[in-house]
């Protein structure tokens, strides 16, 4: 009998340890020490402000970032990684005593050929637009790359038709109202100058967003008609749906009575408008948008076609100017995110007067 006791308490023991054994087994099977760093792009612009995103997953595939610690050549990155070198370089992440495989993330020539587009919702009964239009007007004075578009509301003698399809979807509010790369709001609307936070943001995506593409566009001019070939050259993987839009842009537009709430108030004594009439008649607009060629949201381009080094030809477009002066019409393409429908973030931006043509460098 006592024989009979000790074999069953073997057996009993033997099975405890092997269920022991099991459970340890099954916890080391979730990956305990498995860390994986990764990051949005492979490589960035050697420009000494643009550096790489990293994303960190646990064992189950959840997002650690904030609570890891990245290495670079063994020491703890404290802030961004920027460098101005080109070449190769090597980090390391952990977490919570685990450590991940070396990630190596180059950097390359930082490209120049970036633009922002700033799109502008206006009108001529709205009386704080005409100093939003002189002080974007200043800025394109002094920025090559800042590009910009007048877009009217369907009341005004010069409106855009379809402007309230553009405004909701950008969620714009106010008159006059705008977004920088479609993303910030405000222009200073009833300021002597331009909202610094304009010039924020024009600074934020012109130096720390990394360019995914370059534009080129040729135009012909035959009559009436000018037709559009829009060339797109991918320096990265984009895979996230990304729409082309083109516009047709007027400058010189003759209106027909623009309102001034700016005109012998001393609260704005230092605004240009402030020494102009109330109303002003036969008032000059400039950047008025005429026309979309795509899309009034934009036509989705293949995702088999943005990844890194491909170029793509988009199908030409035709638009019929007979209503405008072609000496003062201009084209704008323009790439963009196209999430859930919703349009966010301008890519890049560029701009060629009707019958002209510039390239991906230009």
């Amino acid at each position: 009998m006592k024989k009979l006791f000790i074999a069953r308490l073997s057996c009993l023991l033997a099975i405890t340890l092997s269920l022991t054994v099991s459970c340890s087994d099954v916890s080391d099977g979730l990956g305990s020490s498995s860390l994986t760093l990764t990051a949005e792009r492979l490589y960035f612009p050697a420009n000494g402000k643009a550096s790489p995103e990293f994303i960190v997953l646990n064992q189950k595939q959840e997002d650690v970032t904030e609570f890891a610690t990245i290495f670079y050549n063994g020491e703890e990155l404290t802030d961004r990684f920027t460098t101005t070198e080109i070449g190769s370089y090597n980090f390391v992440a952990t977490y919570e005593g685990m450590e991940s495989d070396t990630l190596t993330i180059e950097s390359e020539l930082h490209r120049t050929n970036k633009k922002v587009l700033l799109e502008d919702f206006t009108a001529e009964w709205c009386g704080w637009c005409p100093q939003a239009s002189y002080n974007i007007g200043l800025l394109l004075e002094e920025d090559d790359n800042v590009l910009a578009v007048e877009i009217h509301h369907n009341s005004d003698p010069v409106g855009f038709a379809d402007v309230e399809l553009i405004r909701t979807q950008l969620d714009v509010k106010a008159w006059p109202g705008s977004r920088v790369g479609r993303v910030r709001p405000d222009v200073g609307f009833n300021t002597s100058k331009l909202s610094s936070a304009v010039t924020w943001e024009i600074t934020k995506q012109m130096d720390h967003q990394e360019l995914l593409a370059g534009i080129a566009i040729n135009t012909a001019l035959s009559g009436s008609n000018v037709t559009v070939d829009v060339d797109l050259e991918f320096y990265n993987d984009i895979n996230k749906d990304v729409g082309l839009t083109i516009y047709l842009i007027e400058n010189n537009v003759v209106g027909v009575l623009q309102q001034n709430y700016f005109s012998g108030d001393e609260v704005y004594s230092e605004a240009y408008f402030y020494s102009q009439p109330k109303e002003i008649p036969d008032y000059i607009h400039h950047r008025v948008l005429r026309k979309v060629a795509t899309d009034i949201y934009g036509d989705d381009l293949p995702l088999s076609e943005t990844v890194r080094g491909n170029e793509y030809s988009h199908e030409q477009k035709t638009i019929d100017i007979s209503d405008y002066d072609a000496d003062n019409c201009y084209v704008i393409a323009f790439l963009h995110y196209s999430l859930d429908g919703e349009i966010k973030t301008i890519l890049n931006a560029q701009q060629v007067k009707v019958g002209g043509s510039i390239g991906f460098e230009e």
